[in-house]
């Protein structure tokens, strides 16, 4: 048997046949296996005259690998290795779990970045947001404004559809619209037109209703006609929003992140526009993946809920059947009427539901 390649985590493939011949030889037998496993400066020496390195801390199942200053407590780790200083441009510049594997042909533990064409993921992130802020709050009148050259140049032949990652008290919601641009050989290219972040207020929590009713509001302006969330909120939306002739979908990911690995087809293949927004880049670009499970997850004291947002819309929109991305297709939501109440909110007050909500 020929094996030849880079294992990515110490329950490899490879690995494992490795670990096998070591145990073979440790007991007296002989292996049939060769292992023939060297490090990039010890085939090639005259390469790193300095004799200068830096250390990096090749990663757990808990923590992610990452070059370590002599001021972190990783330094003395039993999970470091020493790098020629000459090789630490090939470290700062593609994921670290790719560089100790292309490189020092090591595993680099469980958890490694998601995101390995950091520059194409960046490059995505190319158009205007719709939303005047990041942020809003939906509270005391901080509610979202839209930049008036997006609602006189908005494209009305396509369906919008929004998709929230619902929180309440401790978490931001995540908050994404958008539309199929164009369909190439079956295939969706995606414009994500708006990204947005509610943070929670201090002492109160997340205002769902003024969100729903934002969204209300703006279905005046644009053609949106579904709404998708997760198992957190996708019961409220379904009480709250069908009734009036708005299409949910319920959209949640599995212990094998199987959404997210989805969405990276589409991200690196740049079939996806996002509006800028920074908080949603920086999520992406730090989400860490274990190797052996394929979860997709944040770092520690990281978040994701804005990507989370953004990644449930991409998906909602491949479910969509293709008929449904035109406005001719559906029938027109009843959206009911709204009014300014003194608080700074908007609040329901008329309007003709297409149909009741059965009362169990």
């Amino acid at each position: 048997m020929w094996l030849a390649g880079s294992a990515r985590h110490d329950e490899d493939f490879i690995q494992t046949k490795m670990r096998e011949s070591v145990q073979l030889t440790a007991q007296g037998m002989q292996s049939s296996t060769y292992i023939y496993n060297k490090k990039l400066w010890d085939v090639k020496p005259h390469d790193f005259p300095s004799g200068e390195t830096f250390r990096v801390f090749r990663g757990t199942a808990e923590i992610p690998p990452q070059i370590v200053g002599a001021d972190s407590k990783l330094y003395h780790s039993d999970h470091v290795i020493d790098v020629p200083i000459e090789l630490r441009t090939s470290f700062d510049t593609q994921p670290i779990n790719v560089a100790l594997r292309d490189i020092c042909g090591l595993p680099s533990g469980e958890i490694g970045n998601f995101v390995i064409e950091v520059e194409k993921a960046k490059s995505c992130f190319n158009r205007a947001n719709m939303f005047t802020k990041d942020s809003y709050t939906f509270v005391g009148g901080d509610l979202p404004k839209i930049y008036k050259s997006y609602l006189t140049n908005v494209r009305k032949d396509r369906v919008r559809f929004c998709h929230i990652d619902f929180s309440r008290t401790r978490d931001c919601t995540g908050l994404a619209i958008g539309h199929v641009d164009k369909w190439v050989f079956n295939t969706p290219s995606i414009i994500v037109e708006g990204i947005l972040e509610i943070p929670p207020v201090p002492g109160s929590v997340v205002p769902w209703e003024a969100i729903i009713n934002f969204l209300f509001r703006l279905s005046r302006h644009i053609p949106l006609y579904g709404i998708s969330a997760d198992q957190v909120g996708i019961h409220y939306l379904k009480e709250n929003i069908e009734h009036w002739g708005f299409k949910t979908c319920k959209i949640s990911d599995n212990p094998g992140s199987d959404i997210y690995h989805r969405f990276l087809t589409p991200l690196a293949e740049r079939r996806i526009q996002l509006a800028l927004h920074k908080k949603t880049q920086d999520e992406l670009l730090a989400l860490v993946v274990d190797e052996k499970t394929g979860k997709v997850s944040k770092p520690a004291g990281g978040s994701k809920d804005c990507i989370d947002a953004v990644v449930g819309l991409v998906e909602t929109l491949h479910l969509a059947r293709t008929f449904l991305h035109s406005p001719q297709n559906w029938n027109v939501p009843h959206i009911p009427e709204m009014k300014w109440m003194d608080d700074g909110s908007y609040m329901v007050t008329g309007g003709t539901p297409m149909y009741v909500t059965p009362q169990v």
